[in-house]
């Protein structure tokens, strides 16, 4: 497999068969916590590439449907909407970008109806899960939501019980927190850097292998009474992280949840100081909307920044189907 390059750069991996039937397994309990039961139908909105003139794949061996997020355009959202309806899925899995933009360009009456599915969970994969996709997620479809982190290099799983307790699969691959100094944290509640040892991929292991992403220990015996070692908040990567000419790091990840006539956004960091705002807006957009918005970049960033706000009909996903909510090409030179 190759990683999806966020930093730049696409890495290259090997797989053992070993790791795949492993993998396979751990996925299959992991998705029995929310519910779901192997055989049962699947719906999943990635970055699956689907033949010239289709909009979905039909995977059999795993009885799923395979959505690519690269198709979920306004003009294509009704015909995937009913595709998905017919099928009847018990789970659905995707991008969180993805699941988020397939709601919110449905009409009021399409998204209404979702709830008719009657679906056991939703599984979101890939991107950081923000809270306000989280309440939207489950208040369209009436089911709980469950994130995974997970990456294309194989060497570690942490996902979500029904008590939103993120739990390390901890026989699956080792993972270490390093602090800015590159030293090991002990102390639980302490941000650090995620290095992962992988310990079943014999053809090609990754050994403390640097992600970029961010998180922190807990120390929590959860209700569920699995006795995983237990994460807080994945924190992006820290690529994403914008830093200001004075030195300040600033988060613009949840800039857009405050605004109802915003759609989706994406804050592109293109030099030090200096800023695009890619936005969709709604019928709900005004001089008023604008007002918020520059507010809560005011807030956020102080002084010392340039920015300009573009409004454009689409934001393009990656080369992997993701959307990213903010691209730091600073930290990318």
């Amino acid at each position: 497999v190759r990683t999806s390059g966020t930093t730049g750069r696409s890495l290259k991996i090997y797989l053992g068969q070993n790791l795949v039937d492993i993998q396979f397994a751990l996925y299959w309990r992991l998705w029995n916590w929310g519910g779901y039961h192997l055989g049962k139908k699947w719906a999943i909105f990635d970055g699956t590439f689907t033949p010239e003139g289709t909009l979905w794949v039909r995977d059999f061996s795993m009885n799923a449907l395979r959505f690519g997020a690269f198709n979920l355009t306004p003009a294509n959202m009704s015909i995937i909407f009913r595709k998905l309806m017919s099928f009847k899925p018990w789970m659905i899995r995707g991008y969180p970008s993805a699941l988020y933009s397939l709601c919110k360009f449905l009409n009021k009456g399409e998204r209404d109806q979702l709830k008719k599915l009657n679906l056991k969970c939703i599984f979101t994969q890939s991107e950081v899960l923000y809270p306000f996709q989280r309440e939207y997620l489950e208040a369209i479809f009436g089911c709980k939501v469950y994130d995974i982190y997970s990456m294309w290099e194989n060497a570690n799983v942490i996902s979500e019980c029904s008590y939103q307790t993120r739990h390390h699969h901890m026989e699956y691959g080792v993972l270490e927190l390093l602090d800015k100094n590159d030293c090991i944290i002990d102390a639980f509640n302490t941000q650090g850097e995620m290095i992962h040892t992988s310990l079943h991929n014999f053809v090609m292991p990754l050994i403390r292998y640097r992600s970029g992403d961010l998180c922190y220990k807990i120390k929590n015996t959860c209700a569920c009474g699995r006795a995983h070692d237990t994460y807080g908040e994945i924190d992006g990567r820290k690529e994403d992280e914008i830093i200001s000419p004075s030195g300040k790091i600033i988060k613009l990840n949840n800039l857009f949840i405050y605004n109802d006539g915003i759609e989706t956004g994406q804050v592109i960091y293109k030099s030090v100081g200096e800023f695009d705002i890619n936005v969709v807006t709604n019928s709900s957009w005004s001089e008023h909307q604008e007002t918020i918005l520059l507010k809560q970049i005011e807030i956020r960033t102080g002084p010392g920044f340039k920015f300009k706000i573009n409004y454009v009909d689409r934001i393009k996903p990656q080369k992997n189907g993701k959307i990213r909510q903010v691209i730091n090409l600073v930290s990318h030179n």
